[in-house]
């Protein structure tokens, strides 16, 4: 089977192009599948209404932008998997500012492939949350319309929850790692514990931030491993921990401008919370009792 993956379609232009390039593409090269990213990864600005429904009448299956998916009803129960069509055996790329069409190696890695042990190979499935010691990992960031807006480095423990947070000024990928070398300094509760019992695997996303993963698996004695690409899904938790954590930083922001402590209270408040999926019990409190069954392990 062979896909078709469209790169940044940017303006009435590049809509044109396309209304001329497409059909013809799809039909000499016999194209069974067709995703088209209708944003402007550059200043961030999508496409109309009326652009997405030329796009569509130009024989595209799957339209993307950002976070938002559009298919066509009738390919959905067949094509749902997106993880597979990120695999594709013929990829060609067509931007409304260059009048070159290229052609892709589709065995060169791209940003987000995964850089490290891909989930599949994890030893437990998605929805087991019966083992402490797992956790999801992510960055967040401050206004894209801001220079050097800041991160914060979040860790989510999947049985009980408990959201480790760490305030970065960017999220290059060896900010990322010192920032994983502060987490004893940055939690004392954890001072008295061997990291590796604590953190037995983490699940990242594909972000370049984690590009330093192996010198991560050292530091930690752990085991990391990276999601599927748009598959936010494969890391619940700390999607919703991160979703918690924009009440107190909104994308709108510069994180820079917010202390340590400012972060740090807001992830307690999280933490705090009582919450129904835990038994009407605090993240705190569930990841506390852990660290007690530890204790009595090594005594």
């Amino acid at each position: 089977m062979n896909f078709l993956i469209i790169g940044d379609v940017v303006g009435k232009s590049g809509v044109e192009k396309l209304q001329k390039e497409l059909p013809n593409l799809i039909k000499k090269n016999n194209i069974d599948f067709c995703i088209v990213n209708g944003e402007n990864s550059a200043n961030g600005k999508g496409l109309r209404k009326q652009e997405y429904d030329k796009i569509k009448a130009c024989g595209a299956d799957v339209i993307t932008m950002g976070n938002h998916v559009y298919y066509r009803k009738e390919m959905a129960s067949e094509y749902i998997n997106f993880k597979d069509l990120l695999i594709p055996a013929n990829i060609t790329n067509l931007n409304g500012n260059n009048n070159v069409v290229k052609e892709k190696n589709d065995k060169k890695e791209g940003k987000t492939d995964p850089k490290g042990t891909s989930i599949e190979e994890r030893p437990f499935k998605p929805e087991d949350r019966s083992e402490f010691g797992h956790w999801e990992g992510d960055t967040i960031v401050g206004s894209t319309n801001i220079k050097n807006s800041g991160a914060v480095f979040t860790l989510v423990e999947r049985k009980t929850r408990f959201q480790i947070t760490i305030k970065c000024e960017n999220r290059k990928a060896l900010t990322i790692y010192k920032a994983v070398k502060k987490i004893k300094r940055k939690y004392p509760e954890l001072k008295d514990y061997n990291l590796k019992d604590i953190f037995k695997s983490i699940t990242f996303d594909n972000g370049v931030e984690f590009s330093k993963w192996e010198d991560i698996e050292k530091y930690l004695k752990t085991k990391c491993y990276f999601a599927h690409p748009y598959s936010s899904c494969e890391r619940g938790s700390n999607e919703n921990g991160n979703k918690l954590l924009r009440i107190f930083l909104p994308k709108s922001c510069n994180i820079n401008e917010y202390d340590d402590d400012y972060v740090m209270n807001a992830n307690d408040l999280i933490n705090t919370k009582i919450r129904k999926i835990l038994g009407y019990k605090s993240s705190l409190d569930l990841f506390m009792i852990e660290l007690d069954k530890l204790t009595q392990l090594t005594t």
